[in-house]
């Protein structure tokens, strides 16, 4: 998280400066996760500005990232061996990035997976599921994630299928493309994953 004076001229202004516009769009283009805004929001005159324009420079932040390079400079410097959770979550990474991928699906009980997701910064959302509503709500300040509630790791198939149509329905993806999901291969265990699936969307 990247905070303290992010726009601070904006306590009193309606516009921040440049610099400080420049801070916020290198904090994204640095690989942080969130931004945060403290007394700009809290006690600022223009605080609803100062949120709508920090998400303006963050989005267009945001598109000027060159994934591939990113995903590729992050492998190089992770020190080996990693885990076998990581692999996995590294290759749904480099699967984005090779086909027309909308979405990546974690099945996560700590959160962990869906934060190693993260780590490779994909071009796509994360659709992070867990049944633990702390760990929903820790994963918004991990960069792409979104938290999902489920009731149960129980019946993957069935769950996944459930998740999917919840996800067309927030439209973070659409039918005729395609999702990766993963998961472990026992229900009790999620973030233990070893088990990568591309699944086309009906």
């Amino acid at each position: 998280v990247t905070a303290t004076q992010m726009l601070e001229s904006m306590i009193k202004a309606p516009r921040p400066t440049r610099a400080e516009a420049s801070d916020v769009a290198n904090a994204v283009i640095d690989g942080t996760d969130c931004v945060m805004l403290s007394g700009e929001s809290a006690n600022g005159d223009y605080p609803i500005n100062a949120v709508t324009i920090m998400g303006k420079i963050c989005a267009e932040a945001e598109r000027t990232l060159d994934y591939k390079r990113m995903y590729n400079d992050i492998k190089m410097y992770s020190p080996l061996p990693i885990q076998t959770a990581e692999a996995v979550a590294a290759a749904a990474v480099a699967t984005v990035l090779d086909l027309n991928i909308d979405l990546i699906i974690v099945l996560t009980d700590s959160g962990k997976l869906a934060r190693l997701v993260s780590k490779y910064k994909p071009s796509v959302p994360i659709l992070a599921c867990s049944v633990s509503s702390p760990v929903v709500r820790q994963l918004k300040t991990s960069r792409g994630v979104i938290g999902y509630k489920i009731p149960s790791y129980q019946g993957t198939e069935n769950l996944l299928q459930l998740v999917i149509k919840t996800a067309k329905d927030m439209r973070l993806c659409k039918q005729g493309h395609k999702v990766v999901t993963i998961h472990g291969s026992a229900e009790e265990t999620p973030d233990e994953s070893n088990i990568m699936k591309i699944l086309d969307i009906e």
